[in-house]
């Protein structure tokens, strides 16, 4: 409570140091310091008047005066500044910029294919599932230096982009380095994945036509690369059909020429035919020697042992027993020809037919099945020159790119807006953090 003199003079208490203490107010409490120091005020006993109060009074609407200029200053800096420069850069600096965008997927062929191709495929590989995510593959060539190198030597880039008419902010610097390059290259090529599939890719440029023809060699870059990922594997699969052809060939002319080779060494065309001639000759040997075996039979129970009837028939039968043998010897035989007259006509001429037949149809076997292969090898080739000049991966533009009619990120109003609310958001949480602070400290 405040006092009053004999006089009728308000006094307060004030410290040893002579200064004023400011008079207590009710509903108020004493912060720490100004706590601690009011014992030693009414310790001290000393008074002074109400004069002394006004000047503290002065005083501290001098701070909360300074306080509030420093807070307008900041203010400034940080909220109406940004959106000041924001309307005259957006106004009178700002270079139009035009938007060109699209969205594209991809998809995967591959035709029916043969027992031959399926053959191919599986010895060269290419048959094997692709277990690669194209879709990331296309996004990261997108943003790729690679694709930024092709596009500026197909349509020189550097030269539209760091033109004199373009605004120093939005211009690329005629010097620049190649990472340089392509952040400028990305910040105006922005890429986007869908959660169908599908990519998004939005194009700046600073001409509406220049927008879409750079639109356009990205989505004929991309698929370029898209098909170029098999087309080794297809060329791969084509060098090796050839080269099977060529084998299968090589073996055909083999097969045919160890046949003609035989057929020569046994002096005839069709060995099953002479064969079959041979057994004919045979069969009627069998015969005759039957008829005179059984005239032998019906006159020997009349005629003596040396009757020239008898002795006839005896030499009969010999001599076509003879023949018999003989002719069932060049027709089959349990002993092999010798090998070291293999080469000769004679030699040869002396091997059974039954060895001479067992020889030529394995010859003529070889030569079927190299004629049957030689024909799937040109099956195959043909099926990997047509999946060859087949695109199996391609890129589908379902949005193809535009002509922008309008300006994009150049309307001064919503730039200057979105500018102002974002500096007082980022301005009042500043203040709410020093209040705070300040707060914390004066206790």
């Amino acid at each position: 409570m405040n006092e009053v003199d004999d006089t009728g003079t308000a006094v307060v208490r004030a410290g040893p140091d002579g200064k004023p203490a400011a008079p207590a107010r009710p509903g108020r409490g004493l912060g720490p310091r100004r706590a601690a120091a009011a014992p030693a005020e009414a310790a001290a006993g000393g008074a002074v008047g109400w004069p002394a109060t006004a000047q503290y009074a002065v005083a501290l609407v001098e701070r909360r005066r300074s306080r509030s200029r420093r807070l307008l200053a900041w203010f400034t800096l940080v909220v109406l500044l940004p959106t000041l420069l924001t309307a005259l850069y957006t106004l009178f600096v700002a270079t139009p910029r035009y938007t060109s965008d699209f969205e594209l997927t991809y998809q995967t062929y591959r035709g029916p294919s043969s027992l031959a191709s399926g053959l191919v495929q599986s010895v060269t590989g290419t048959a094997q599932s692709n277990t690669v995510d194209l879709g990331t593959i296309v996004y990261e060539y997108l943003r790729s230096s690679t694709l930024a190198d092709r596009l500026d030597r197909d349509l020189d880039l550097r030269r539209h982009f760091d033109a004199s008419h373009i605004d120093w902010l939005s211009r690329l610097e005629p010097d620049a380095s190649r990472e340089t390059f392509l952040d400028y290259f990305r910040s105006r090529v922005q890429v986007s994945q869908g959660l169908g599939g599908y990519i998004k890719v939005e194009v700046d440029a600073f001409d509406p036509a220049f927008a879409q023809t750079l639109a356009k060699a990205i989505v004929t870059a991309a698929d370029g690369m898209v098909d170029d990922l098999t087309s080794r594997a297809r060329a791969n699969e084509v060098k090796f059909a050839e080269a099977e052809l060529g084998r299968e060939e090589e073996r055909v002319r083999k097969a045919r020429v160890a046949l003609t080779e035989f057929q020569n060494r046994q002096g005839d065309q069709d060995p099953t035919r002479a064969a079959s001639q041979l057994g004919t000759i045979v069969g009627s040997i069998e015969g005759q020697l039957a008829d005179a075996r059984g005239q032998l039979t019906g006159v020997a129970g009349q005629l003596a042992p040396n009757s020239p009837i008898v002795v006839q028939l005896k030499s009969r039968i010999a001599a076509l027993e003879g023949q018999l043998k003989s002719e069932q010897g060049r027709l089959a035989s349990d002993r092999p020809a010798a090998s070291g007259a293999a080469g000769t006509v004679g030699a040869a001429a002396a091997a059974p037919y039954s060895q001479v037949l067992n020889d030529y149809q394995a010859l003529q076997l070889e030569q079927e099945f190299a004629k049957n292969a030689y024909m799937a090898a040109q099956q195959g080739l043909v099926v990997a020159r047509a999946d060859a000049a087949t695109k199996q991966n391609y890129l589908v533009d379902f949005i193809p790119p535009d002509l922008p009619e309008h300006e994009s990120y150049t309307f001064p109003v919503e730039a200057t807006v979105t500018v102002f609310l974002s500096a007082l958001l980022l301005f009042a949480f500043g203040s709410l953090v020093m209040g705070a602070a300040r707060d914390q400290i004066m206790g």
